[in-house]
């Protein structure tokens, strides 16, 4: 392994979500026990994914009192980060800024699903970049993350499912995209998911099954929201 490799694995806090969602501090240090035996020197932490895997102050985040990192009021996370970096381990904090609890949230235009949490059920949706407040409460997120954990190591910016064509964005789409000499909007050619990254996309592409649309992400936008939070762009780090 090169010096610069990062070796390791990704789990979630959040409730819901399994894994590291019900982790002690006792799990958390036979886990990195593990990792460090296994030469592991890279651990992500998904402290928001639909639901919210640490303590927030931010009033359109759920809460979940019986999920220990919220319980322990960001202690367990604390500990995690702290017992990884003496193992060498560097740890990195991932939210996903796109899905969330509708109750906490609000409501959203796109799909909603319902999870379960201890058994409970929970509504949740995905919404995109478009939508009012989404984007500054995305920054608000990451904003959050490194006031309440500067010692982590970086972060990872997720945006799952809200990069969808949604009804109310095809004309203006299709506008831009005849003026820029791109592909307009098909749903012929992608009928079941096509992935749709509003004006920021230079370009995209389709599978050859003709069944999957993938964009180029464009990761410019999140590098300003990680530079916003950090003020470098070589600590955080954005993934998409």
């Amino acid at each position: 392994m090169g010096c610069c490799a990062q070796y390791g694995f990704l789990d979630y806090t959040t409730p819901g979500a399994g894994g590291m969602e019900h982790y002690e501090r006792d799990d958390y240090i036979s886990l990195l026990d593990d990792m460090a035996a296994a030469g592991m020197n890279s651990l992500v932490m998904v402290i928001k994914w639909r639901t919210t895997g640490y303590t927030s102050r931010l009033p359109w985040l759920d809460q979940e009192p019986t999920n220990p990192a919220v319980a322990w009021d960001n202690g367990l996370v604390h500990f995690a980060i702290r017992e990884a970096q003496e193992r060498g381990i560097k740890v990195w904090l991932g939210a996903v800024v796109t899905q969330h609890i509708i109750e906490k949230y609000g409501a959203s235009i796109h799909r909603q699903y319902e999870i379960f949490v201890d058994g409970q059920p929970r509504r949740a949706a995905i919404y995109d970049l478009d939508m009012p407040q989404v984007a500054e409460r995305a920054v608000a997120i990451f904003d959050e993350i490194v006031e309440l954990f500067p010692q982590a190591d970086g972060l990872m910016v997720e945006v799952e499912g809200g990069d969808r064509l949604a009804p109310h964005r095809v004309e203006p789409y299709d506008t831009w995209a005849v003026e820029h000499g791109k592909r307009v909007a098909d749903e012929g050619v992608c009928p079941d998911w096509f992935k749709y990254a509003a004006y920021r996309a230079a370009s995209r592409s389709c599978a050859r099954s003709k069944r999957r649309c993938m964009p180029e992400a464009t990761k410019e936008t999140w590098r300003r929201y990680v530079r916003s939070t950090t003020g470098s762009t070589t600590r955080g780090r954005s993934s998409i």
